[in-house]
């Protein structure tokens, strides 16, 4: 296959490193950050921990002089909730943050009281459709709710006692 003069690939069928476009590809986002940062979000469930990083989210690790990563402030989106719990045991989070990278990389942390975006919650259930009672269990059912005077409660009472009985026939066991 032959050239033309104005193809550009290169030797190796077309693919480039990586390393070489990651610039144009990440641009502004990456520039913004230091390594520091760019490692504490990539990795902060690792070294938070599950329960912290659900409630708490690294902004930026600041630095008080550019030439020097050492004796920062984390900046931290804190749940309001969780914000007083989160400055009574940020000595053990420093700890954790500096264990990870080896060094006194942060030497305080500031709180940023925000809610947080969560993961959607679980769709509440929908209680299944129960099967009728038996229909020996709803005559027994029926007799012993007769004497309750409270319309609403008798009928309430009534339907639970007809979703137990027939959950119970459902598992197989007797009802009394």
């Amino acid at each position: 296959m032959s050239r033309s003069p104005g193809d550009r690939r290169t030797s190796n069928g077309g693919l480039r490193s990586v390393g070489s476009t990651l610039q144009r590809v990440a641009g502004k986002t990456l520039r913004n950050l230091n390594s520091a940062e760019a490692t504490l979000l990539t990795e902060w469930a690792a070294i938070a921990g599950a329960e912290l990083a659900a409630r708490a989210r690294p902004r930026r690790l600041k630095f008080p002089r550019a030439s020097e990563r050492r004796e920062g402030t984390l900046v931290l989106s804190v749940d309001p909730a969780f914000a007083l719990d989160l400055q009574h045991g940020q000595d053990v989070l420093i700890e954790r943050v500096n264990g990870f990278f080896g060094y006194r990389a942060v030497a305080r942390i500031l709180l940023e009281q925000r809610p947080l975006a969560q993961a959607p919650a679980p769709s509440p259930r929908v209680p299944s459709r129960t099967a009728p009672a038996p229909p020996a269990s709803a005559g027994l059912l029926a007799s012993r709710v007769d004497g309750i005077g409270d319309e609403t409660l008798r009928l309430a009472l009534l339907r639970l006692g007809t979703a137990v009985a027939a959950r119970q026939a459902a598992r197989g066991l007797k009802s009394k």
